[in-house]
């Protein structure tokens, strides 16, 4: 499942903004996130929690922020709950979950960019604690069932949020996750047995199949 949402095309949302805020904010309700499309890293990404006014003034401003990255930006309701993520690889051209990770942002609302790339921005523990084994297997079924969906290859990274209501949010797919010395896949391969020059020729090994 994914959380409730609207799009907003750029060839629309210069006509009547106005408009096109008050439906999505009376469809989905508060809060709110508004981000670009096609981006990552929470890059153009804003929390609306509250209205300033009958304007809609900080909507406004976040899809035109959103928008200034691409053609395409969505308007989406705010789940609360636990981050996780969860990287598929494929080996030998089949794909396969590795451990989840639980994702806790050490001073924002949520794993925006400073939280993913500032030092002890966020704690992640591979695999989250005080989690049942049935809820890891959904976790990592979930995205291994994005990942044959939106047709990958060799491998992604799935983010998601376990809910306050315990349903399990799909947000978004990485299709080409990073892997830095910072990065969530790299990490979550070392917890579940891989090192990192191995986890390179499984990565290269997947696209030669």
């Amino acid at each position: 499942m994914t959380p409730e949402f609207v799009t907003v095309h750029s060839t629309q949302w210069h006509k009547n903004p106005a408009t096109i805020v008050r439906e999505a904010v009376s469809k989905i309700g508060l809060p709110l996130v508004v981000k670009p499309s096609n981006r990552g890293s929470s890059v153009g990404v804003n929390l609306i929690r509250e209205l300033d006014n009958l304007k809609f003034t900080k909507v406004i401003q976040a899809v035109d922020h959103a928008l200034s990255f691409g053609q395409e930006a969505m308007i989406q309701k705010y789940i609360t709950g636990r981050e996780l993520t969860c990287a598929i690889l494929e080996h030998g051209g089949v794909p396969q979950p590795i451990l989840p990770t639980e994702i806790k942002p050490a001073k924002n609302d949520f794993f925006d960019y400073s939280s993913k790339y500032a030092e002890s921005g966020a704690e992640e523990i591979t695999p989250p604690e005080l989690m049942s084994k049935d809820m890891i297997k959904n976790i990592q079924e979930t995205a291994l069932t994005a990942h044959k969906a939106l047709g990958c290859r060799g491998l992604s990274r799935t983010d998601m949020i376990l809910g306050h209501d315990k349903n399990l949010y799909v947000l978004e797919v990485n299709t080409l996750p990073g892997l830095t010395s910072t990065s969530l896949l790299p990490k979550a391969a070392l917890a579940s047995g891989i090192n990192f020059p191995k986890l390179l020729d499984i990565i290269i090994d997947s696209a030669l199949v």
